[in-house]
């Protein structure tokens, strides 16, 4: 996404450029709030199961719950990072009034075209550097809770990788927050970063519901239920009483075991 907006830079700034920016960014909250909701549900059935059995999920339930704190906390700090820059594209007393309204100050944000506030926030401010190793911190420590998924692990270092790139303004390579800032339009930055929120919501996910399933790695999986009859004895004497167990056994149909004698 990041090369497609950068290409789109390229060109003028039009106004045409600028919604299709706005629409991207709507786009993106509707997929955070659909993660958000899925997230919700996974974090519910995980909290039940720990309270069903904590013996054996309480190990993979403590570090899903640090990694809500963590997701959070890199969530909350790229908004924050995107209301600054609100502020300075449309100064605090907007800011506030759409706040009063309920509504998100960066989602209608006037001044989209400038081109100077994004750098001066990220840049000269030093926020950017600040973002790039809050995110850095995030990426590493989820990355290193997964130990039997190399697919999900490259997705979170690829996802919020935060080596050198390059801008519209760069020939030779430049630090991340440089590539991702300097001479941005404020549409363009705020939509970076409301991907940004997207990927960690996401991510944040499919990493829970992976814990989730390690702590059923061992588990038998069962899709039918016999019962069975085992008698205390192979004859009965005429007159004689009949005993037997009779048990309900979980088997898994698709399963052929194997069987090896000596």
């Amino acid at each position: 996404m990041y090369l497609v907006l950068t290409a789109m830079l390229a060109l003028n700034v039009s106004t045409d450029i600028l919604n299709g920016f706005t629409l991207v960014d709507n786009s993106l909250h509707s997929s955070i709030a659909a993660s958000a909701k899925r997230n919700d549900k996974i974090y519910r059935d995980f909290k039940r199961a720990n309270a069903e059995n904590p013996e054996k999920n309480k190990e993979w339930y403590a570090k899903a719950m640090e990694v809500q704190v963590r997701a959070d906390s890199l969530f909350n700090y790229i908004k924050g990072f995107k209301e600054h820059i609100a502020i300075l594209a449309d100064g605090q007393a907007r800011v506030d009034q759409l706040k009063a309204e309920g509504l998100d100050p960066t989602m209608h944000i006037q001044g989209n075209s400038n081109l100077d506030v994004t750098a001066q926030y990220a840049i000269n401010e030093g926020h950017g550097l600040e973002l790039k190793e809050i995110v850095a911190y995030f990426r590493d420590y989820s990355a290193g809770l997964i130990e039997t998924n190399a697919e999900l692990r490259n997705s979170i270092k690829q996802s919020l990788a935060t080596d050198r790139g390059y801008n519209s303004h760069e020939k030779d390579s430049c630090d991340w927050e440089i590539a991702i800032f300097e001479g941005m339009p404020v549409g363009a930055s705020i939509t970076i970063m409301t991907k940004m929120q997207n990927d960690v919501r996401s991510l944040e996910g499919q990493i829970v519901q992976y814990l989730m399933n390690q702590a059923d790695a061992g588990d038998l999986r069962v899709n039918k239920l016999n019962a069975y009859v085992i008698p205390n004895s192979n004859y009965v004497i005429r007159g004689g009483k009949y005993s037997a167990q009779i048990i309900l056994a979980a088997v898994d149909s698709t399963q052929t075991p194997e069987y090896y004698v000596d």
